[in-house]
């Protein structure tokens, strides 16, 4: 069982007891935006949290070791080289933000790449909340993240760093996983009958002189445009057409935009026509954005 948390374990363990404690079966629009946007500040920190316990410097947004040895290991620095030019007069503290932080943890963290979809989904929505206007937020989706994903998503993290589902969700462990289970058999029973719709609709289709031929073309044509890549269908096995939207943010040290990663906008296949869109089946389907060379 863990016993030493880091700082950035306990502020996100403040902001999930909050939000959990508020999740009900029924919930109006404005409960569902406040504990949304807890949920998102509690899970930005523990994607910190699980990179700070492997390496401090991996949630700074300058790393190197002038700038983080002033911030991380200041009373290890003898007093008489505070002054040296290897130590920085003004570091940087500024830390990652959420999908920098995700994109990182999902090297080390098996719950953030299982869950990754939803994970981006609740990022843009933190956005939205701190930056936007309100009305761009899909209040229905996110009241299903909320009853239904947080808490697989938060029991799959205490596993993971072996500590108490209490340490997250409190007292409401029991609660919410019969308000989580209700909704995952649903979940569960809804794909696999949106795969055996779509099988019969490709095997109906097949028998037509042509078919094939003509929705491999448009298939190919679709994943030269930009912004598209391939994917084997969860359905019929034929290339499906995932649809991305590129996620850029500032980079810092270079004072410019950079792609750091891809969001899954629909994955959409023309031979049987399955088209899906919602965060959680993606997940479950294990359906992934290509990766970024971050390296250049």
């Amino acid at each position: 069982m863990k016993t030493v948390f880091n700082q950035y374990y306990k502020d996100a363990a403040l902001f999930f007891r909050s939000c959990t404690k508020n999740i009900y079966g029924t919930m109006n629009d404005f409960p569902t935006i406040q504990q949304t946007l807890s949920l998102a500040l509690g899970m930005e920190r523990l994607m910190k949290a699980i990179l700070y316990d492997i390496n401090p410097t991996y949630t700074l947004i300058d790393p190197t070791f002038k700038n983080s040895v002033k911030l991380l290991y200041k009373e290890r620095i003898l007093s008489s080289m505070l002054e040296s030019n290897e130590v920085s007069k003004n570091p940087n503290g500024d830390v990652l933000t959420f999908r920098n932080s995700l994109l990182r943890c999902m090297l080390f963290s098996p719950t953030a790449l299982r869950y990754k979809n939803i994970l981006f989904n609740l990022s843009d929505a933190r956005d939205i909340i701190v930056h936007n206007e309100l009305p761009l937020l899909n209040l229905d989706d996110l009241k299903l993240l909320l009853k239904r994903d947080c808490y697989t998503v938060l029991k799959s993290f205490t596993e993971e760093i072996d500590v108490k589902p209490s340490y997250f969700l409190g007292s409401n462990h029991i609660r919410l996983a019969k308000l989580s289970s209700d909704l995952q058999d649903n979940l569960e029973d809804k794909i696999n009958l949106i795969l055996e719709t779509h099988r019969a609709t490709w095997n109906a289709a097949k028998i037509n002189p042509g078919y094939e031929l003509s929705k491999q073309t448009t298939t190919t044509r679709l994943i030269g445009t930009q912004f598209k890549d391939g994917v084997v269908c969860p359905a019929c096995e034929h290339t499906a057409v995932l649809y991305l939207r590129p996620i850029f943010e500032m980079n810092e040290l270079l004072n410019s935009k950079a792609l750091i990663a891809y969001k899954i906008i629909k994955i959409s296949c023309q031979f049987c026509k399955l088209e899906i869109r919602e965060a959680a089946i993606l997940d479950f389907l294990d359906i992934h954005a290509p990766a970024v060379d971050l390296s250049e």
